[in-house]
């Protein structure tokens, strides 16, 4: 846990805002990329990915905020604006439907296939996830359920400090403070239990989807390919890491979480969408077998170089 990437005095730059804006820069330096192979221009993806960055702090925001009014403490009803300028407190699937929401909107607007570029950034998407949840590891969020260091796998369990101190700020253990909260440790404990590093997993099952997504590019018969590969993989492994997640306070619907949920609906939409885009954008068989054709010679030729 290294919550403060540099502070002065009482003023402090959090290693999770690092961690965010290498995301974005990488994650929007790959969409433009793509784009222009596609032949779209780079300024959509620019406008996209600003309003969609800015639609996924709220919608995430709002998500938070709403699951706080709904499961409780309802610290919101309290303290509102403390809640609403807070450096922390985000969820990335509430934020990730306001943002789909938005960037849909101008998407229509520049009357650009919605299909396309979903395969564009989605690519990114995961990629700046991916860079994302390590911030989460160092700010000592989303943390995972108690763990048996001598347990199966139990060799990386990890635990978290009380606080972290820099200068004059004191960011505070959050698993620390929850375990103290529920009677797991007594206030002369200098560290939480040990517990799953839930972020570095959903960080590495990120990265293992991004290149999932490389590799299919590649292989794309229909717009829209990506986009469902998408959904279904990440559904499966945030539905998955949800069961070893341990901050309850995150909200619950019955057997599962808010996100459990959210990643049920994803996975029947993706299913569902599924027939309809191999039907309605199917690439045209000639431009697949002409980029396979200059793939398969770009290979040839980086053979023959010495």
């Amino acid at each position: 846990m290294h919550p403060i990437f540099f502070a002065v005095g009482s003023f402090f730059i959090g290693t999770y805002g690092v961690l965010l804006a290498i995301a974005l820069v990488a994650g929007i330096t790959l969409a433009i990329w793509r784009a222009r192979k596609v032949g779209l221009s780079g300024d959509h993806i620019m406008d996209i990915a600003f309003w969609g960055v800015i639609a996924g702090f709220v919608g995430g925001r709002i998500t938070y905020i709403l699951l706080d009014l709904v499961n409780g403490p309802r610290q919101f009803l309290v303290e509102p604006w403390s809640m609403i300028f807070a450096r922390e407190g985000f969820v990335f699937l509430g934020g990730l439907l306001a943002a789909v929401a938005v960037c849909a909107h101008i998407v229509r607007r520049r009357k650009l296939n919605p299909w396309l570029v979903s395969d564009i950034v989605m690519t990114s998407l995961v990629l700046g996830h991916a860079i994302g949840r390590v911030g989460c590891f160092m700010a000592g969020c989303c943390y995972g359920k108690v763990a048996d260091p001598k347990g199966l796998l139990g060799f990386l369990a990890v635990q978290f400090p009380a606080a972290t101190r820099m200068g004059g700020v004191v960011y505070p253990g959050l698993a620390y403070e929850e375990h103290l909260k529920y009677g797991l440790i007594t206030a002369a404990a200098t560290r939480s239990l040990p517990v799953w590093p839930t972020q570095l997993f959903e960080s590495a099952g990120n990265l293992a989807i991004f290149v999932v997504l490389m590799l299919l590019w590649r292989k794309r018969r229909f717009n829209g390919q990506i986009l469902v590969a998408y959904v279904i993989l990440y559904a499966v492994l945030r539905f998955c890491i949800e069961f070893l997640r341990g901050d309850v306070e995150r909200g619950f619907l019955g057997p599962f979480s808010t996100s459990q949920w959210i990643c049920l609906a994803g996975f029947v939409f993706a299913l569902a969408i599924l027939p309809y885009l191999r039907r309605t954008q199917n690439l045209d068989r000639q431009t697949v077998l002409e980029r396979q054709q200059r793939t398969h010679v770009k290979k040839q030729h980086a053979k023959r170089e010495p």
